[in-house]
Parts: C-alpha cells; structure tokens; sequence
C-alpha cells in the first residue's frame, strides 16, 4: 500500500474527486484512523473516472459516518 485516498464527491458523469494523503503506508489504516484526515492536509487533490478504480485495484475501508460534505471540494 502507498498513499490513502478519500472520495470526496462524484458527479452523476462518473468523475470523481479525490483526496490523497501520506506518508507512504505499509499496512491498510482504520477507517478511525482515516477520519483524522482533513481537505487540508493533503498532498494530491485530483479528478478522474470511475473506470479508474479498477475492480480490486483499491481496497475500500468503509464509509465516514461523521463525514461533512462542506469541508470538502466538489466536482
């Protein structure tokens, strides 16, 4: 595993909107651990296509149940 990722938004088009974050990790994080991540700490924020989540190619740790959608950017 390298980096963290967090789908911020998605547009009915399929593009999504993504914010990644370091260090380089070697084992998957908590989703407790990765709601202690904020817009502003990241090191990549970057649009792309649903196609590019690739079936198996990303490991989904779950859904933020304190997530609030206006911390973040949209499409």
């Amino acid at each position: 595993m390298d980096a963290v990722g967090l789908m911020a938004c998605t547009s009915r088009g399929g593009v999504l909107l993504g914010y990644f974050f370091g260090p380089k990790r070697t084992a998957i994080p908590t989703l407790s651990e990765v709601a202690q991540l904020c817009a502003e700490g990241a090191i990549l924020i970057e649009r792309f296509g649903h196609l590019d989540l690739e079936p198996g190619s990303w490991t989904v740790i779950g859904q933020l149940d304190s997530w609030d959608r206006t911390a973040w950017g949209t499409v």
